[in-house]
């Protein structure tokens, strides 16, 4: 929570969620870093209007991080809330995997992940490259390179597809080995 004299400016809060509901957000996600390595979720992180822009979500994020100290986090963030998107990234959060639907509405959602001190734990040891991604202005039901000329862009982080996906097509994860 953050204040001013008496007036509540913003909140923003830590949360413990089951390793059922961090499956299922890390699996929707198509993240490839496990979600055991991120027990802790950032989130509810709300600023009052006529205060926004004053990076006062910063100041609630950095606060909040202190409290767990140097353990894993994740959070979930509106794909078109490209505020919040900068204030993770400033607080050393990556994005993961691929943007995916909300249960709550109509939108988009974004996983932003924070690597604990801990030597992080892959799929398998063969994995090496966190993810590399795929853009094209058509959607594929599936890839196949019968009759192919170009699939479209290649892009080297999820902040980049993502960015494209917004505004003009899809994005489409490929783990490489």
């Amino acid at each position: 929570m953050y204040a001013q004299g008496k007036a509540l400016c913003g909140v923003a809060a830590l949360k413990q969620q089951s390793e059922e509901y961090r499956g299922k957000i890390f699996q929707k996600a198509e993240a490839s870093d496990p979600a055991a390595n991120f027990p802790y979720e950032l989130g509810w992180i709300v600023v009052q209007k006529e205060l926004r822009g004053h990076r006062l979500s910063g100041r609630l994020v950095d606060t909040a991080l202190k409290m767990i100290e140097k353990a894993g986090s994740y959070a979930t963030v509106r794909l078109d809330n490209e505020p919040m998107r900068r204030t993770l990234i400033r607080y050393g959060f990556r994005p993961e995997g691929t943007h995916f639907r909300s249960t709550r509405g109509p939108y988009d959602l974004a996983l932003y992940v924070k690597d604990g001190e801990f030597p992080p734990s892959y799929l398998s040891p063969e994995f090496k490259v966190r993810g590399q991604f795929h853009g094209s202005p058509a959607r594929f039901s599936s890839f196949s390179s019968h009759g192919l000329r170009s699939l479209g862009f290649h892009f080297g982080d999820i902040a980049q597809a993502l960015d494209f996906a917004k505004e003009s097509g899809f994005v489409y994860k490929a783990d490489l080995t």
